[in-house]
């Protein structure tokens, strides 16, 4: 898929969204778990442990993995947990990879430029020194190094991104290699060369010739001919015979290849379009002023041989002339009502992989079944016996379900005494911050080993000391949330 938003815009558009979507299944998988484990203490069954692990991130989850050889989380949970930690790293990689810039065709408004009107055509030779020349040319050689086509365009304006297709086309001129050579002395003059080209069907009776240079003894070098097959005066569409010295030093022999160029259009309709336009031209008077237009197409300067691609430059000569009388050599022209605003461009665009579709879709698609999943455990424990007595004192009170509900649980599990009926501990998890990890030995073996210690304001109380303000009833109504060893876990 292409867009035309930056490459740079959407990537970090893509990275927020999986951070932020990540973040929330996180967030949702945490609160799952924990409502899916409250929901079986309530109705009195045991939960395995490794499902109060809480939602772990993947190198977590990895350790833990590794360390119990057992997926957290459960059946449902662990390996959907697995998956989002999965999907999280590939979905980075993914975003900063498969986005990425790249040229492509398009189409693009066109504007105003040298548009081929056959109605409005006023000339009878198009003037081939005029703007509409350079941007008529210049616009086929652009669209040739952006990998479109080259001929006779509806509309061109120079665009430096231009790339014609074929709705860009009314046809264009081929010139072919009739593969008929003729070699001349260094001694024969250029007249007399074209006469014998004539005189083998090479060129037609009205031909026109022009030259780079010659010596004191009138022989010349880069000698190309060019003729019309119709006469000014007939007004009807036309073909073009060129030939074209191939060497550049006049002491040597002369090599004229000759080539036939013929219209060709996709359709009918183009093709009487560009018929049209040809028959509007003095053929014969507009070939002797074209053809001075060559010798820079075809020659890379003097004392250089013919170009190999001489057929496409007498096309692409041709092809302008022809634009040039269709559009009247206009370059504020629009398109007309109903026609395409529109030409070929070769532009670069931002590509995203289907692949990132995909991903934003399964990401989506995971967010949204959790949150279905937290709602459905939500209805079923605000409608449960044991649900409704939690908000009374038959309550479980905190449960570990992850990290700083494991340490609320340790502390409150360190703190159970059978103290005059109290259980004295921290109940809030803000509570903690005044917790230690000592060092104790145990009374027997004197073996030491690390043991959860107050510090300052924990709210423990050792035998003798007043006990603080806040204390947890320890039996009658009140429920409490134990470790019991059940053996296989399940």
């Amino acid at each position: 898929m292409y867009t035309t938003i930056s490459s740079t815009l959407l990537r970090g558009a893509l990275r927020i969204y999986f951070v932020g979507a990540f973040l929330l299944i996180g967030l949702l998988g945490a609160a799952c778990l924990k409502c899916s484990n409250r929901l079986a203490l309530n109705r009195g069954r045991s939960v395995a442990i490794l499902k109060t692990t809480g939602w772990l991130r993947f190198t977590d989850l990895l350790r833990t993995i590794y360390s119990l050889h057992r997926l957290p989380g459960g059946l449902l949970y662990g390996p959907l947990m697995l998956l989002a930690s999965i999907t999280s790293l590939t979905a980075d990689l993914a975003s900063s990879t498969l986005v990425y810039q790249q040229y492509t065709y398009d189409r693009c408004i066109f504007g105003s430029g040298l548009v081929v009107n056959t109605t409005s055509m006023n000339w009878k030779f198009p003037p081939f020194n005029s703007r509409a020349q350079v941007i008529a040319t210049s616009s086929q050689t652009i669209s040739s190094l952006n990998g479109g086509e080259i001929g006779v365009y509806k509309k061109a304006n120079g665009a430096q991104n231009f790339s014609a297709d074929t709705n860009d086309l009314l046809g264009g001129w081929k010139c072919s290699d009739v593969l008929h050579d003729i070699t001349f002395a260094p001694t024969v003059l250029a007249d007399d060369v074209v006469t014998s080209l004539q005189s083998y069907g090479l060129q037609y009776n009205y031909t026109w010739h022009i030259m780079v240079s010659s010596d004191s003894g009138r022989r010349s070098t880069q000698l190309i001919a060019l003729s019309s097959s119709k006469t000014d005066s007939e007004n009807e569409a036309f073909e073009v015979r060129a030939s074209i010295d191939q060497g550049y030093n006049s002491a040597a022999e002369k090599v004229m290849k000759s080539y036939h160029c013929q219209v060709s259009s996709p359709t009918q309709t183009e093709a009487d379009i560009i018929d049209t336009i040809l028959s509007g031209m003095e053929s014969n008077t507009t070939i002797s002023e074209w053809i001075n237009g060559l010798p820079s197409l075809i020659y890379d300067g003097q004392g250089t041989p013919a170009s190999a691609y001489s057929d496409l430059y007498i096309s692409v000569l041709l092809n302008t002339m022809t634009m040039v009388q269709g559009g009247t050599a206009s370059l504020l022209s629009v398109p007309g009502p109903g026609e395409d605003e529109k030409q070929g461009c070769y532009i670069i665009k931002t590509y995203v992989s289907p692949f990132i579709i995909v991903l934003v879709g399964a990401v989506a698609l995971m967010f949204a079944l959790l949150f279905v999943n937290w709602v459905i455990l939500l209805f079923r424990l605000s409608f449960s016996k044991a649900g409704r007595t939690m908000k009374g004192q038959g309550g479980l009170g905190p449960i570990p379900h992850g990290l700083l509900s494991w340490m609320l649980h340790a502390t409150r599990e360190r703190c159970v005494t059978q103290h005059g009926g109290v259980s004295k501990g921290p109940g809030k998890e803000k509570e903690l911050r005044s917790w230690m990890v000592g060092v104790g030995a145990d009374g027997g073996s004197g073996e030491k080993f690390a043991r959860l210690q107050r510090g300052k304001g924990s709210g423990i109380v050792d035998e003798g000391e007043v006990v603080p303000e806040y204390v947890v009833p320890w039996g009658g109504n009140t429920g409490y949330v134990g470790v019991q060893n059940l053996g296989q876990a399940y």
